[in-house]
């Protein structure tokens, strides 16, 4: 009869280390896909030396890209496969350390791709590994692991083999001490003590049908096999460890290298070189993020920068500098990183970004922080504005990610019993989308507006132990559907928003005011209401929109407890004057109850 089995598969190491290292490697090797790195490297040379400066380079890099037959990548590549980006006259265009800094994220990816298959395959460490990737991968070589021959998949394999060994040197101790003991001259049959290295086991009989007493280690197979199992689920967590550092380490890398492209005007997510706009870049920098605002965590602007250098390249590239014209639409790869991205974040961190400590930190921190807040309330609205290849929210946000939704969909629950930390959340988050110059899609802007207004309302009673405000920040979220004067038209048009927005008391940063002059977001979104824009006919549907916005504002200016105190105005006195004298002048018959704000 056949002896029991006793292998294991990699699904069943892997269960039992409760870790994916071969997993882990396949994912990582698809999402590099270096095959074509010495081709990409000489669509690169030759884009380098036609462009002009580095803001063409990743435009010019794509269209060669389809004619990229032409091109001999072979002879970038040395003997190690790694490339060298050979060109011509580039100081004079100062694309130097730009074409450096691509020549490094190829060479990167080839190394930890390497590195990783290493760990599986067995074998020699990459040429670069100390500079690209150093540490414990290094060290664990250094013990023997992963060496030629003694790769993941070749320990698994021994300890399978000795599985088997084990098992049967338990049916050769049996079969001597059987026969050492003569137990078949017992008229009862014995137990039988068996050793194997070092261990006993007693051998119970068992009676078979015939009357006679059967001996087997078969009872033991289970032992052995879970025995050799956990060995190899102990190498199988010690290559995950490797594998998830060198990993770290290539996207740590990346990030930088990333960062110093973006800073020279590269479009990073548009090219041949797609490493750094993958979901599983964006899933490690939302990782980097979260930790940042940790406790006892110093969130540093500019490694946070760093982290996000792929969705300030997205940003960058989609908006081009003028945001109210972007210029072109999200990549499918593009809207995926950013809904994996926010999708990771946690509302903490989404909170933090906007509340990134800036004190004592010098210009350039400053700045940092600026860029940083930018990017990532930027990367919301494109997210959401389906204009621009973004997607829908969806009934009730449905679509958002968790991080998102917590400020703008889910803010009644949250709030319900808020604390003084949920508030400073909410204040960073808005502060972070006021940082913002994007506009976002109709739906989000919409659904801001709606959140600005009630969270305002819940939170304008948590002060500062010097009165201050703790919550200046979600007002800014009017500015989004300001961005879209149609939008903030038709909510202010709307009598019952149009009352609860303008009554809800924004707090002032002044001790002992109770509303704030010139709300920073207030004021501006009434501007976009409550004036007509040019082009647009005011006896037209779409002008007795704005004219409804404005008698809204009016009506409510125009009140004896608003008159007593301008402080109580979110707009303010010149605003309100600039939009009667405007409605009465059109309109004198519907707005003429008006004309005395004018005359004031």
């Amino acid at each position: 009869m056949p002896g029991p089995d006793l292998g294991f598969a990699k699904e069943d190491v892997e269960r039992a280390a409760g870790r994916s290292p071969w997993r882990r490697q396949e994912q990582f090797t698809t999402e590099l896909d270096t095959d074509d790195m010495a081709q990409t490297a000489a669509i690169y040379a030759r884009a380098a030396e036609e462009s002009v400066n580095s803001l063409e380079l990743s435009e010019r890099a794509s269209e060669l890209a389809a004619e990229s037959g032409e091109l001999d990548g072979a002879t970038l590549a040395d003997g190690e496969e790694r490339v060298t980006i050979t060109t011509r006259d580039l100081d004079s265009r100062g694309m130097e350390k730009t074409v450096g800094s691509l020549q490094q994220a190829m060479n990167l990816a080839l190394v930890a791709e390497e590195a990783v298959i290493g760990v599986i395959a067995g074998g020699d460490v990459p040429q670069g590994a100390g500079e690209y990737l150093p540490g414990r991968l290094d060290a664990t070589r250094a013990n023997g692991k992963w060496t030629r021959g003694n790769g993941l998949d070749a320990r698994v394999q021994r300890h399978a083999e000795e599985a088997v060994a084990e098992y049967n040197g338990w049916a050769t101790a049996l079969s001597e001490a059987y026969y050492r003991m003569r137990a078949w001259e017992y008229d009862t049959p014995p137990t039988i003590p068996i050793q194997y290295q070092g261990r006993w086991r007693d051998i119970q009989p068992v009676i078979g049908a015939d009357g006679k007493a059967d001996y087997s280690v078969e009872p033991l197979a289970q032992e052995v096999r879970d025995r050799h199992l956990r060995a190899a689920a102990d190498d199988a967590v010690d290559a995950d460890e490797d594998i998830v550092e060198a990993i770290d380490g290539y996207r740590t890398r990346l990030s930088g290298l990333a960062y110093d492209l973006v800073s020279a005007g590269v479009d990073i997510s548009r090219g041949p070189l797609d490493l750094f706009v993958t979901e599983d870049m964006a899933a490690w920098s939302a990782e980097r993020i979260n930790e940042a605002f940790g406790p006892g965590v110093d969130a540093v602007p500019s490694r946070i920068r760093s982290y996000l250098a792929g969705l300030e390249g997205i940003t960058e590239s989609v908006y081009g500098g003028t945001p109210l014209h972007p210029a072109r639409d999200l990549t499918p790869a593009e809207r995926a990183f950013l809904e994996r991205f926010y999708g990771d974040l946690t509302p903490h961190a989404l909170g933090g970004l906007g509340n990134l400590d800036t004190a004592d930190r010098d210009l350039q921190g400053l700045l940092d922080a600026r860029a940083v807040r930018q990017s990532v309330g930027d990367g919301v609205n494109a997210l959401f504005d389906p204009a621009v290849g973004g997607i829908a929210p969806g009934p009730n946000g449905e679509r958002v990610p968790d991080s998102i939704r917590y400020y703008v969909y889910d803010y009644a629950s949250h709030l319900e019993y808020p604390t003084r930390d949920m508030v400073a959340d909410f204040d960073g988050f808005g502060r972070l989308m006021g940082e913002s110059m994007a506009p976002s899609g109709p739906e989000f802007s919409r659904d801001t507006a709606h959140a600005a207004v009630d969270i305002e309302r819940t939170t304008r009673d948590f002060v500062e132990t010097d009165g201050t405000p703790m919550n200046e920040g979600t007002r800014n979220l009017l500015g989004i559907a300001a961005r879209r004067p149609e939008i903030a038209a038709e909510l202010l048009s709307d009598p019952e928003f149009a009352e609860n927005m303008l009554n809800a008391g924004y707090p002032t940063s002044e001790p002992g005011e109770q509303r704030q002059r010139g709300a920073e977001g207030v004021s501006g979104f009434v501007h976009q209401a409550a004036q007509l824009p040019d082009g647009v006919d005011p006896d037209s549907a779409e002008g007795r929109v704005y004219a409804d916005a404005a008698y809204n504002y009016l009506n409510y200016a125009s009140t004896a407890d608003t008159l007593a105190d301008t402080a109580d105005q979110p707009v303010g006195f010149h605003s309100r004057t600039a939009i009667a004298e405007e409605w009465t002048r059109r309109d004198p018959e519907r707005f003429g109850e008006f004309a005395w704000l004018v005359e004031e």
